[in-house]
């Protein structure tokens, strides 16, 4: 995935306490999830999320959602944003032409992509789970809640997040890595990550549902209620 450059804004946060206490600095970074080159069509857009990172200075609290613009031929727009969970969006392109650039607020090039109005994207099967479990205890020095979703089967091609909701509201989101196996973590409190703000808690007894949300910004199928074990 290619991560783009951005104008950052220095604010003040408290120094963090405990095994982190070195890490003076917590911040986001917008992470752009889909691949340059893929072809958008008429109700997808461009995935960007937010990631808490450490640096030598903080920054803007939700950088994934800064003005991003399209840009094609020598005219600029600012894209349509659609937030899917607490730090996940979803730019469309405004400028309707076949080649676009996405661009950063401070007009630097992120990536470049294809736009096909009448292009067909088959929506993503709801996902396959074995259970979604919580934990409070014995989990470390750094981290003191958990929420795991344990997956009956792969993620599909072109996913990038698992999206959790109560109701029709947007509780959490997780990044697909190959790293995490068949298990992905819909929320945590880890002292040493920031926490994206907005986020809701998903706790024992809480009843979720979930969908995958692709490359080029389209939510599939949610699966049926769940209920979180302990």
């Amino acid at each position: 995935m290619r991560r783009a450059a951005l104008a950052l804004v220095a604010i003040a946060w408290p120094a963090h306490a405990g095994p982190c206490r070195q890490f003076q600095d917590l911040g986001f970074l917008p992470d752009v999830l889909t691949p340059d080159g893929a072809t958008l069509d008429a109700r997808g857009g461009v995935v960007i999320a937010a990631e808490s990172v450490r640096l030598q200075r903080a920054i803007d609290t939700d950088a994934s959602l800064q003005d991003w613009r399209f840009g094609a031929g020598g005219k600029h727009e600012l894209g349509k944003r659609a937030v899917i969970a607490p730090g996940l969006v979803v730019v469309a392109p405004t400028v309707l032409a076949a080649d676009l650039e996405l661009e950063n607020a401070d007009s630097s090039p992120a990536l470049g992509v294809h736009y096909r109005a009448d292009a067909k994207v088959s929506p993503l099967a709801a996902p396959k789970l074995t259970m979604v479990t919580y934990r409070d205890h014995n989990l470390g020095s750094m981290t003191s809640e958990l929420t795991v979703a344990k997956l009956s089967a792969a993620p599909p091609s072109g996913a990038v997040a698992l999206v959790a909701y109560a109701g029709d509201t947007p509780r959490s989101w997780a990044a697909i890595s190959t790293a995490d196996g068949d298990e992905l973590t819909l929320y945590a409190v880890d002292h040493c990550v920031l926490q994206i703000p907005g986020t809701i808690a998903t706790r024992a007894g809480d009843r979720i549902t979930l969908a995958w949300l692709d490359d080029t910004g389209h939510l599939g199928a949610r699966t049926r209620a769940i209920e979180v074990r302990r």
